[in-house]
């Protein structure tokens, strides 16, 4: 337990991480927002589908504000964590012997070790993030394959004009009426 003190114990340096690590969060749920609408509006655009226009920016809205719940709540449950984390080592470097004083070379290593640990939470976070996008750009990919295969019609842009004749309907019994009329 005292190693583990050892090797996590740098207080000061826990509210500025946990302060920046949320400001991070906030910014790239604001970013993929944006990024997933403008992406979304921009494909079908492309794709020249008229009602997946509107089903894209439905879905992207709805998943921007997941992916930004998503981020605020992992932002939490780790501010949580190096809270608990910050508190648990203070405790047991109060509880340290006066005699084990941290010498320059232990404090080094103690940012390094810590770095690394927040180092690895952010790769985590990025991966997620990254699985996250990828989850919508293919359920967006798989709305454009319904909605075209479910019956909609593309634009009249790029339809081509049709060869078949345009008869006007006539009624069957008229040269029988006129015919009982004389």
């Amino acid at each position: 337990m005292i190693y583990l003190s050892i090797y996590l114990s740098i207080y000061p340096d826990l509210a500025y991480i946990q302060n920046s690590y949320l400001l991070v969060s906030f910014h790239l749920a604001n970013l993929s927002i944006y990024l997933s609408i403008y992406l979304s509006i921009y494909l079908s655009i492309c794709l020249s589908v008229r009602p997946s226009i509107y089903l894209s920016i439905y879905l992207s809205i709805y998943l921007s504000i997941y992916l930004s719940l998503f981020t605020s709540v992992s932002a939490h449950i780790l501010s949580s964590m190096i809270t608990s984390v910050s508190f648990y080592h203070s405790v047991c470097l109060s509880s340290l012997p006066s005699h084990m004083s941290l010498n320059n070379s232990t404090r080094l290593f103690q940012y390094f070790s810590y770095f690394s640990l927040i180092h690895h939470f952010y790769n985590c976070y990025f991966f997620i993030s990254y699985f996250h996008f990828h989850f919508h750009f293919w359920f967006y990919f798989y709305s454009l394959y319904v909605s075209r295969t479910s019956g909609f019609r593309p634009t009249t842009a790029n339809l081509k004009p049709s060869r078949a004749r345009t008869v006007t309907p006539t009624p069957r019994n008229i040269h029988t009426f006129r015919y009982r009329r004389r």
